[in-house]
């Protein structure tokens, strides 16, 4: 019982993460079409590394 709900935990946990990182994304990429500054997409590309690697 405690390690299923641990295990939900930390599905929600990620889930909230990805959701996250999505709307960073969107954000960027909206501001990058909006401005023409390719800059954004390095912070995307930033910003998805260490996503990845916190996982």
């Amino acid at each position: 019982m405690l390690i299923s709900s641990l295990v939900v935990s930390i599905v929600r946990l990620l889930a909230v993460k990805f959701e996250a990182m999505l709307v960073v994304v969107a954000l960027v990429l909206a501001l990058t079409l909006l401005e023409n500054k390719p800059l954004a997409l390095d912070f995307i590309c930033v910003a998805l590394e260490s996503w990845t690697a916190a996982i």
